[in-house]
């Protein structure tokens, strides 16, 4: 315990300060673990079924669950803290995984991974709008309406 403070985390020890007690408390609630646990799935398979139309409007039919392997490798990569929100390495592990894994053009790979980066960005605009907070309005006096 102490080790990691003066030795790992240093000057950012303060920062983790609360880290020890907030994960026993996540990990004791094994319901919001589970939650979070199937969501990220879903997100996984959503996006494999994204990925697989985008393929398969090339002509690319490549199984499913290769596509959803491959691409939960992508997103363990684009963790890495070497760019700006994975930008970039996203990109280069879908060619490489895509064109080493499953043969397919370097170009098209590279076309629909751009493809599914803008469309990701498309769905969080439009979701941005859409299911954006409205606040609730005044009255004169200064309650809220309901």
């Amino acid at each position: 315990h102490t080790f990691v403070k003066k030795y790992l985390l240093r000057k950012h020890a303060e920062k983790f300060r609360f880290f020890h007690q907030t994960f026993l408390r996540l990990l004791r609630n094994q319901k919001l673990v589970l939650l979070n646990a199937l969501i990220t799935f879903l997100k996984l398979l959503l996006q494999g079924f994204l990925v697989y139309v985008l393929f398969s409007s090339t002509g690319y039919f490549i199984a499913l669950p290769k596509i959803i392997a491959i691409m939960s490798i992508v997103s363990v990569v684009s963790f890495l803290p070497i760019s700006l929100a994975g930008l970039g390495v996203r990109e280069i592990s879908f060619v490489v995984l895509f064109t080493t894994l499953v043969s397919v053009e370097e170009t098209t790979v590279f076309a629909l991974s751009l493809l599914f980066l803008f469309t990701g960005y498309f769905i969080s605009i439009f979701c941005l709008l859409f299911f954006r907070h409205r606040p609730l309005p005044l009255q004169e006096s200064g309650k809220i309406e309901r």
